[in-house]
C-alpha cells in the first residue's frame, strides 16, 4: 500500500554491536523543559494502534552533537510499541534481542518551521528510542502515565485537560535514563508511510517496568476486532526488524 515502506533506509533494524563505529564526537543530548510541567498541555490517546501523548505546547526541545549539524529538534509527541509477551515488543533489538517495550520521542526539526515541512526533509526527524526491561517491583516514575491507561481502555479515547481536570503532563526526565549511551543511525519512521526523514537514537540504558504495569498496557483494547464484533487486544503493534542495508551504526560509547 506504501511504495516508500520498501526504500533502503527503513527502520527498525536490529543493532548488531560487532559491527558499530565507536564515534567519540556523539555526546550526550541536551534537553530543555524536559523537567517541568508548568505551562505544558499534553493530549494522551488509545488511537487504536498505540498510546499516543502528545505535546500542545511547552516548547520541549533536545539537540546533540551530530544531529543535522547540531540543530534544535522540538518534540512533537511520544508512543509505545509493546508485545503480548515479555520476549517481544520492541521495535529495535539488540543483538538480536527484544525487550517487552519500545517508547519513541518524536522530534522535529525547528529550522523547517513545522512538523509538516519537516517530513519533507531527510534530517527533518529525530526519534529518540527508549527500551523497557522487566524488574520486581513497579516502576513509580511511570505511575503518572500507568494509572490514566484505564481511562482510555478503548479507540478513540482521548484524555486532555478539557476533559479530565485531573489530566496533567509529567517530567518526561523523571521517565528516561541515562541518555550518553546510545547508537546512531538514519532511517525512517516505523509506520505508514514509513517516511526516510529520522536520524534515530537508540538508547542502551533500559526503562524499568514490572509485569503488573506491563498489564496495563496489554488490558487496551486496539481498533481491530474479531468475529464476534469485539474490540480485539492492543498488544504487539511493532514492526519487525527492517534489513540493514549496509548502512552504518554508529555508538556513543564501546559496546563490547
Amino acid at each position: 500500500m506504501f511504495e516508500s515502506c520498501h526504500g533502503q533506509r527503513q527502520s527498525p533494524i536490529n543493532v548488531d554491536t560487532r559491527q558499530v563505529a565507536l564515534d567519540r564526537s556523539l555526546t550526550d543530548f541536551t534537553f530543555s523543559n524536559f523537567h517541568t510541567v508548568r505551562g505544558v498541555r499534553i493530549r494522551m490517546t488509545n488511537d487504536g494502534r498505540t498510546v499516543k501523548v502528545v505535546y500542545e505546547n511547552g516548547n520541549l526541545s533536545l539537540h546533540s552533537s551530530g544531529l543535522a549539524g547540531d540543530s534544535e529538534y522540538r518534540v512533537a509527541d511520544l508512543h509505545f510499541h509493546w508485545g503480548s509477551t515479555d520476549d517481544v515488543g520492541s521495535e529495535h533489538t539488540i543483538d538480536g534481542r527484544a525487550f517487552p517495550m519500545e517508547m519513541h520521542v518524536v522530534s522535529w526539526k525547528t529550522a523547517y518551521q513545522s512538523f509538516e515541512t519537516a517530513m519533507a526533509h531527510p534530517d527533518g526527524l529525530a526519534v529518540l528510542a527508549f527500551l523497557f526491561e522487566i524488574q520486581g517491583s513497579d516502576n513509580p516514575s511511570l505511575t503518572p502515565l500507568i494509572t490514566e491507561l484505564s481511562s482510555i481502555r478503548y479507540p478513540g479515547l482521548v484524555l486532555s485537560p478539557d476533559n479530565d481536570e485531573d489530566m496533567r503532563a509529567f517530567p518526561l526526565t523523571n521517565i528516561i535514563p541515562t541518555t550518553s549511551k546510545y547508537y546512531r543511525y538514519e532511517g525512517g519512521l516505523t509506520t505508514p508511510p514509513c517516511s526516510e526523514v529520522v536520524e534515530w537514537a537508540v538508547f542502551n540504558d533500559t526503562i524499568k517496568i514490572s509485569k503488573n504495569q506491563m498489564s496495563a498496557f496489554r488490558n487496551l483494547k486496539s481498533s481491530g476486532r474479531d468475529s464476534m464484533g469485539r474490540h480485539k487486544p492492543l498488544v504487539d503493534n511493532f514492526r519487525p526488524v527492517q534489513p540493514s542495508s549496509h548502512r552504518k551504526v554508529r555508538a556513543s560509547f564501546e559496546p563490547f
